[in-house]
């Protein structure tokens, strides 16, 4: 089914207010053979992370292949990037660059 009613706004002003910090992290994983039903987890330190930071999205250098790719601040200064394969077959995404953009809420 095709996308309708696309409304658009490119720019820097969408996030003015909203964030009273921000990051953009760039990473290198390598995810490993993912069995179907199965997750692969990589986690790293950014510096000044804190739990309610939110994770506004998540970018690989590579085809994804359908695994589902998550990423999540799990502790202070503790950020995870997980790939969960529920394709119905093994995978092998390999090496890649994440990029990570993160948000800490000013409300």
């Amino acid at each position: 089914m095709a996308l309708t009613s696309i409304v658009t706004s490119r720019g820097l002003q969408q996030f003015a207010g909203a964030f009273d910090e921000m990051w953009v992290v760039t990473c290198a994983v390598d995810f490993d053979n993912i069995a179907d039903g199965d997750e692969n987890d990589h986690q790293g330190t950014v510096d000044g992370l804190a739990l309610g930071d939110m994770v506004l999205g998540v970018s690989l250098s590579i085809d994804n292949e359908d695994v589902t790719i998550t990423s999540t601040v799990v502790a202070a200064n503790t950020l995870n990037i997980q790939a969960l394969n529920n394709t119905g077959g093994a995978k092998n995404l390999g090496a890649a660059t994440a990029k990570v953009l993160i948000g800490r809420p000013a409300w």
